[in-house]
């Protein structure tokens, strides 16, 4: 495969899946109280629920600037382009950041899932099957880009 697959941490897809399929994850930032902790890096959901549980304060999640990004970005490209999935715009900052930052490179596109975990899920494993089928970068975006208009994702919190 040489278009590469890449997401923040909100996919929800686990590690199993990340390592298997070799996508790169782009953690975000959960504060609880006054720590910071990087997602499913430096502290896991059962660590958060504890937390919750323990104290009843709710987590909360700091935006990854920019900069971050073209770090991420930078490690992550090849010649044939890098899309990255990210947490629907109406909800963070960060695929704003993660925008600006894919300006810097020539293929790198961000996709705005317009969805929270499955949805973006559901979309990022559309953009895998189509690259393991051997299509190109801008296929898959202009293909990726038609399909989110299609996808609906339910939960409760």
């Amino acid at each position: 495969m040489s278009v590469k697959i890449a997401c923040d941490s909100s996919m929800d897809l686990g590690k199993e899946f990340y390592e298997k399929h070799n996508i790169p994850v782009m953690p975000y930032t959960v504060v609880l109280g006054e720590e910071n902790y990087l997602d499913n890096v430096t502290i896991t959901v059962p660590e958060i629920y504890d937390y919750v549980k323990e104290t009843g304060n709710l987590p909360k999640t700091a935006a990854t600037n920019e900069f971050m990004f073209e770090e991420f970005f930078k490690e992550h490209e090849n010649e044939d382009g890098l899309i990255y999935f990210n947490l629907s715009s109406k909800l963070t900052s960060t695929y704003n950041n993660a925008r600006l930052a894919s300006e810097k490179f020539d293929k790198v596109y961000v996709v705005d899932t317009l969805n929270l975990s499955t949805g973006g899920g559901m979309l990022l494993k559309y953009a895998l099957q189509l690259a393991e089928q051997g299509e190109k970068y801008e296929t898959i975006i202009e293909k990726v880009e038609a399909k989110k208009q299609h996808v609906q994702a339910s939960f409760i919190i």
